[in-house]
């Protein structure tokens, strides 16, 4: 059994092997950034401000920021969003692993070009699932996953 703890910016992804030599994608976090409605909501009740997430205010179609500043709706660090806007309680959760499966843990620098799906089959197709893979995607400039 896998457990994976997130707060912030970073995704876990599980990949399932199958009968059929396909991969399975298992979610093992959640984004914790302002493109999660779910994520956005918290804040907003956090807060207790509507706006609580918005543009900010140097940006004409920036993305939404957490008081206009922060895209991510949890993190260890950044006191002084704290506790009004953003939170440190991390997300748990786990997977079964057996022979073949494999778990990736990417940032926001590859999952903001890359699907969860794109990553599990650049992987698997690297050959590499026991280790760290090169991804080589133009959109990703050969970033590491």
């Amino acid at each position: 059994m896998a457990y994976v703890a997130n707060v912030g910016d970073s995704r876990a992804i599980g990949a399932k092997l199958k009968s059929g030599g396909y991969y399975e994608v298992i979610p093992l976090s959640n984004d914790h950034n302002t493109e999660n409605a779910n994520e956005v909501k918290a804040v907003v009740e956090r807060s207790g401000e509507a706006q609580a997430v918005r543009i900010a205010p140097n940006e004409k179609n920036g993305p939404k920021r957490v008081d206009g500043v922060l895209m991510v709706t949890r993190a260890i660090g950044d006191y002084s969003l704290k506790p009004c806007y953003i939170t440190n309680e991390g997300e748990v959760k786990s997977m079964t692993i057996t022979e073949g499966d494999f778990i990736v843990l990417a940032s926001d620098g590859i999952t903001d070009h890359l699907s969860s799906e794109e990553i599990v089959n650049e992987v698997s197709r690297s050959g590499h699932e026991d280790n760290a893979a090169q991804v080589k995607n133009s959109n990703t400039r050969g970033l590491r996953v």
